[in-house]
């Protein structure tokens, strides 16, 4: 377990605030057709139906189902279609940090932290490159 003293934790903080920041200021939206093909697929399952397709991103359910929630729960929107992957790109930065603060002490997780918050490519693509997005979570 890993105790956060207030310090610490006023420094995450100030990084995430940091970090959502920058992915507001260089949101990019939509950028392609997959995410077009994610957001129709997201709004079929909230509406209950789930289309047949042969296209992977339309059965990509760990994008399309938390996609579909957020549509759900906010109505569809684009803001709604972005926000897993922005919440996904916020909490690598979060994983980064208590994984190399395990590692390496706090210094070393600062650090980090503040590198993938600056990272001009996790910056523009909250919005833009789900799979991107999701895949750099998941391998953390």
């Amino acid at each position: 377990m890993i105790n956060l003293n207030i310090r610490d934790g006023q420094i995450l903080a100030a990084i995430v605030a940091l970090a959502i920041l920058l992915r507001w200021i260089f949101f990019t939206g939509y950028f392609g057709s997959d995410e077009v093909t994610y957001t129709a697929q997201a709004l079929a399952i909230t509406k209950g139906v789930w289309p047949i397709s042969e296209y992977i991103g339309s059965i990509r359910y760990g994008v399309n189902i938390p996609v579909a929630f957020f549509m759900a729960l906010l109505g569809p929107s684009e803001f709604s279609a972005n926000l897993w992957s922005f919440l996904c790109s916020i909490g690598e930065i979060i994983l980064v940090y208590l994984f190399a603060r395990q590692l390496w002490g706090v210094r070393a997780a600062w650090l980090a932290a503040l590198l993938l918050a600056f990272c001009l490519c996790t910056c523009t693509t909250p919005g833009g490159s789900w799979l991107t997005r999701l895949s750099h979570f998941s391998l953390h």
